[in-house]
């Protein structure tokens, strides 16, 4: 299964995220108490968030999985899983046993002190290290491999690196969702952890994390994908023109001259 496609629902459970937290920034700015809100409407803004995220955090580490499988021999895996793990999950946040619910004073989503809630946390941090270090693994031996290929690339058709010149782009791009996505989860596991007594600005710091990983991810994807960035140009009224010109780096005989890659140059202008 292609990476993007991955990719593309990682961003959907980015935004369910996102959604909630507007919610969260919602109950922060009305003037009322949170014992005000319906506790229904409460346990579901923090269960379908919480289960957001550990979808997200699924789909992440089943991506590292199928980088790790698709670089070393080819492997399809199926996207459903991560929304059946998230399905479940909300079925344990709408249980009166599991409450992840918004916490207006100290600005972010988090379990109650109840005991189911206490469990639940418990499994939901040790599968998320889980996660986190086969995430780890994957990646660093996609990057172990793909350093060997950069050794083979020299000997390689122009069509053969040009496929592992991608399979470097995409994994570059992974490994730094990886990287910010084990920053959030490190942090939110943690520090409330060694800092019990935490002030309010830690878990606003922890919560921003959170937050600002549901918008990294479509940033990262513009930044390094330049089919991504060419049609988001196209959508916005530039119009992207390819220019083809011959690489003059090779030799300046008659048969390299005729036989001389091209080099395609896109230039951006407006409509």
């Amino acid at each position: 299964m292609d990476s993007f496609m991955f990719m593309f629902h990682i961003c959907i459970l980015d935004l369910v995220q996102a959604a909630m937290h507007l919610v969260g920034g919602v109950y922060t700015l009305l003037p009322i108490k949170m014992e005000q809100v319906p506790h229904w409407l409460n346990a579901f803004s923090g269960g379908l968030i919480s289960s957001a995220w550990l979808a997200y955090l699924f789909l992440s580490t089943v991506l590292a999985i199928n980088r790790f499988a698709h670089v070393a021999f080819p492997h399809h895996i199926l996207i459903l899983i991560s929304y059946l793990y998230a399905l479940i999950w909300m079925i344990v946040y709408l249980t009166p046993f599991v409450n992840f619910v918004y916490l207006k004073d100290s600005y972010y989503y988090y379990y109650d002190d109840s005991k189911g809630s206490d469990i639940s946390h418990q499994i939901d941090t040790w599968a998320c290290l889980v996660q986190i270090i086969v995430m780890g693994i994957c990646y660093l031996g996609v990057i172990l491999m793909l350093r060997t290929m950069r050794k083979r690339m020299e000997n390689d058709s122009a069509q053969q690196r040009k496929v592992r010149a991608r399979e470097m782009q995409i994994t570059l791009q992974v490994s730094i969702i990886f990287f910010f996505t084990f920053l959030v989860q490190t942090s939110w596991m943690t520090l409330p952890k060694i800092f019990p007594n935490m002030p309010k600005w830690g878990y606003i710091i922890v919560n921003t994390f959170w937050i600002l990983i549901n918008g990294i991810n479509p940033v990262i994807y513009y930044v390094l994908n330049p089919t991504i960035r060419h049609k988001v140009m196209k959508l916005i009224g530039f119009k992207v023109i390819s220019i083809m010109s011959v690489d003059r780096t090779t030799s300046t005989t008659p048969s390299s001259q005729a036989a001389a890659p091209l080099l395609k140059v896109h230039k951006i202008q407006p409509e």
